[in-house]
C-alpha cells in the first residue's frame, strides 16, 4: 500500500464547483484535502482587502498542507475551485494521528512542505526583484 493510499482511506469524497470555495481563511480549519480531479488556486487577503495568489494546486496533491500545523487552528488561505473538482477530505485529527503513528507519512508532508516553501520563496523573491 503507497501512503497516499493510506492517507484517503482516513477520508471521504467530496466535490467543489469551479469558483466554489473549498475552505475559508480564517475558518476552522478541519480538513485537508487531496485533489482528484481539478485544480484549487490558495489565496491570502489582507485585512485591508488586498488579495494574492500563494499557489496552484493540481490534481494529485494535498491542500492546505498548512492546515497540519498544530498551532493553526484555522485556515490560513482561501482555497478557490478553478474547475469542478472531486476531491477527498481528511479530517485532520485523525491525519494528525497518523502522522505521530507512522515516519513514513511524516517524513512524505515536511517533504511536501520544504517543496511548496521553497516554490513560494522563489515566487516572493521573483516578485520582489521586478523592475518596477
Amino acid at each position: 500500500m503507497t501512503i497516499i493510499s493510506e492517507i484517503l482511506k482516513l477520508g471521504r469524497p467530496v466535490r467543489a464547483l469551479s469558483g466554489e470555495k473549498v475552505f475559508v481563511q480564517g475558518k476552522p480549519a478541519r480538513s485537508l484535502y487531496y485533489l482528484s480531479v481539478g485544480s484549487i488556486v490558495t489565496c491570502f487577503s489582507s485585512a485591508t482587502g488586498q488579495e494574492a495568489m500563494v499557489v496552484d494546486v493540481s490534481s494529485g496533491h494535498f491542500v492546505p498542507v498548512a492546515a497540519l500545523l498544530g498551532g493553526s487552528p484555522s485556515y490560513i488561505v482561501d482555497g478557490i475551485a478553478q474547475s469542478d473538482c472531486e476531491l477527498v477530505a481528511i479530517e485532520i485529527t485523525k491525519l494528525r494521528k497518523l502522522l505521530l503513528e507512522d515516519a513514513g507519512v511524516s517524513n512524505f508532508f515536511l517533504e511536501i512542505s520544504l517543496q511548496r516553501l521553497q516554490r513560494i520563496l522563489n515566487q516572493f523573491a521573483d516578485a520582489a526583484l521586478l523592475d518596477v
